[in-house]
């Protein structure tokens, strides 16, 4: 059966309650619980999803949805990691993807999509982007595109690649290398 845990409503058109769902803190010596969302598996179909989502606005606009893990005062912050599933066919399987889009303006612009590294702080350097496809064991590896869309009574995006600036050496660099082979030349 189903379960179903939803707040209550106010019928004078205020706002509806919270929902939080929370472990203890951790005592002196210990650490707090986990909270794991899953679904369970299947014997022979696909398994359930899981929808994370704001209601839509009247008069207003929808909910934010934050994804954020903890500070901590030793070592490193926590990690938020978002990954695809991993299928084990030997014929059609793909692994699954990860789309990250922003939504669309059905009238106006769509939403900005910002990658970026925080500043560092007072005596460190701000992290470093990685944006790479993986190796492939037999047969070509995937590709990276990257532009613009197109432009109706308008002109297309421009695409900038940029180093940044320092007060001390030389500014960054820029390098864009072709790929070697091992493969014998005929």
């Amino acid at each position: 059966g189903r379960v179903i845990l939803i707040t209550g409503s106010n019928s004078n058109g205020a706002s509806s309650g919270n929902l939080l769902l929370s472990t203890a803190d951790a005592g002196d010596s210990g650490v707090s619980g986990i909270i794991v969302m899953s679904t369970g598996t299947s014997g022979s179909g696909n398994t359930g999803a899981i929808y994370i989502g704001s209601g839509d606005a009247s008069s207003g606009r929808a909910g934010a949805i934050y994804l954020t893990a903890g500070s901590g005062d030793s070592g490193t912050g926590g990690q938020v990691l978002i990954r695809g599933g991993t299928s084990s066919s030997t014929t059609t399987g793909t692994g699954g993807r990860v789309i990250i889009s922003s939504g669309d303006g059905s009238k106006s612009t769509s939403g900005e999509l910002v990658l970026r590294t925080h500043d560092a702080g007072t005596y460190g350097i701000s992290g470093l982007i990685a944006l790479s496809t993986g190796d492939a064991s037999c047969g070509n590896s995937g590709a990276i595109l990257i532009g613009s869309g197109l432009g109706a009574s308008g002109r297309a995006g421009h695409v900038y690649l940029t180093a940044g600036t320092g007060d001390s050496g030389t500014g960054g660099e820029l390098v864009i290398q072709a790929g070697t082979t091992t493969a014998k030349s005929t």
